[in-house]
Order: C-alpha cells, then sequence, then structure tokens
C-alpha cells in the first residue's frame, strides 16, 4: 500500500481511468453480481494499464505530453513550485480516454466471442432473454397466482438476483381461459413485481423467425406400434 502522499494520490489517478472503463463495460454487457470482487478490480487495473499504454503509444508519435502523473518525481517538483499542476491535465485526460475505450474494446469483444460460440455474452440468461430474445418482441407472462398477461417488456431490472427482476409489461393484454383469447386491458403499462413472475416466453413471429419444427407439429414422430408385424420374432421348430 502505498504510504506517501505522491503514492496515494499516483493510486487514486490510476483507478479513475479504470472506473470509466468497468463503468463503459458494464453498460454494454451489464454486471454480474455473482462476480468475485477481485474479478472486477483486476479488470479495472487492467482498463487503466491498456489506457495509458495507449496514450503513451500515441503520445510519442504526437508530440503529446508523457504520462508523468504517474511519475512520483512530477508531485515533488509541482509542490517545490517548478511546473504547475495544470501540466498534468492533458496527459491524464488522454489516460482516462484510453481507459474508457480500453473497456469498450473490451466489451465489443465479449459481444464478437458469444456471436462465434454458443455461450451468452451477458452476465445472466434473464439478461440475454430481455436484450436479445424478446426485444421487439410480443411476450407471456404467467403470475404466480395463475393469471396470464401478454404484452411489451418495456423495462426490466437486469444485471440483479431472480427476487429482484421486477418487469414493466406494455400494452398489456389478459388471457381468457374460457374463450383461449388475449384481451387488451384498460392500461398502457403494467408493473409486475418479480415475486408474482412465473414464468415468460417469447411469442413466436413468422416475419423474422426461423424454427426447425413448424409450430403445432410434433417434435418426434409416434412410436410404430405395428413393431411386431415388421419385424417378426424368429419361428421356433
Amino acid at each position: 500500500m502505498p504510504t506517501t502522499v505522491a503514492g496515494i494520490l499516483i493510486t487514486v489517478l490510476v483507478a479513475v481511468p479504470g472506473l470509466l472503463g468497468e463503468a463503459i463495460f458494464q453498460a454494454v454487457l451489464g454486471r454480474d453480481w455473482r462476480e468475485k470482487e477481485w474479478r472486477s478490480i483486476l479488470r479495472l487495473v487492467a482498463f487503466s494499464v491498456v489506457g495509458v499504454t495507449f496514450y503513451s503509444l500515441l503520445a510519442s508519435d504526437l508530440g503529446w505530453p508523457p504520462a508523468d502523473h504517474l511519475v512520483p518525481r512530477t508531485y515533488e517538483r509541482i509542490q517545490a513550485g517548478v511546473v504547475p499542476i495544470v501540466s498534468l491535465f492533458p496527459s491524464y485526460a488522454g489516460h482516462a480516454v484510453g481507459g474508457a475505450v480500453s473497456g469498450g474494446i473490451a466489451a465489443l469483444a465479449v459481444l464478437l466471442s458469444g456471436r462465434l460460440s454458443p455461450r451468452s455474452p451477458f452476465p445472466a440468461a434473464w439478461d440475454d432473454f430481455v436484450r436479445t430474445y424478446a426485444a421487439n418482441r410480443w411476450v407471456v407472462v404467467g403470475l404466480s397466482n395463475e393469471e396470464v398477461f401478454a404484452g411489451r417488456i418495456a423495462n426490466a431490472d437486469l444485471s440483479v438476483p431472480a427476487g429482484e427482476r421486477d418487469l414493466i409489461l406494455a400494452e398489456p393484454c389478459s388471457y381468457d381461459p374460457d374463450t383461449g383469447e388475449y384481451r387488451a386491458l384498460n392500461y398502457q403499462v403494467m408493473f409486475l413485481p418479480a415475486p408474482s413472475i412465473y414464468s415468460i416466453a417469447g411469442v413466436f413471429d413468422a416475419g423474422r423467425d426461423k424454427r426447425i419444427v413448424a409450430v403445432g407439429d410434433p417434435l418426434f414422430e409416434k412410436e410404430n406400434t405395428n413393431a411386431k408385424e415388421e419385424y417378426p420374432e424368429a419361428s421356433t421348430t
């Protein structure tokens, strides 16, 4: 742990660009509430290191000031009045931008890897369902009291445990079990607290969805009940 004023200041200055990168990373992918704290801290440090590396490479080519805000001797010179503290602003601003850019690049890399593999880039199946599969689609929500509603997801709590996944349903329609139809209600939006939600499903859209099995078709062929006739047992003499 740093004990000098310069060391503490440098630690804080290093953390902020990493925080910017982490904020962008989580904004794109969401936050995994199950993640260990040390992994988040390690990622924060990595974004800051990559960010200052980006800046230093550009600074050497473009003639920008070096990243002196990471050099302890710089703060001794500032205290002595040799250089003004505002002289550190350009390099630190570049470091911060580099940290933010590194977080964005990392998030895009995770999204790309998700497209190339069966693994979701999002931290939970619920986040993937809301952000990918249920986007711009009608959904059917079954409640724990056996009521069923259809509508569109206007808002949902993401990156939270199952017990906190509240939902706002737009243009809610109530299911009538007697007629088998959904009827639009006199509501524009409906708030559904997480404990009341039993299940949720995205409705098939023929204009955008491709299926292996057509709606209503059996998945497997029926078992042949005439197997004995087609494959008679060997007769004995």
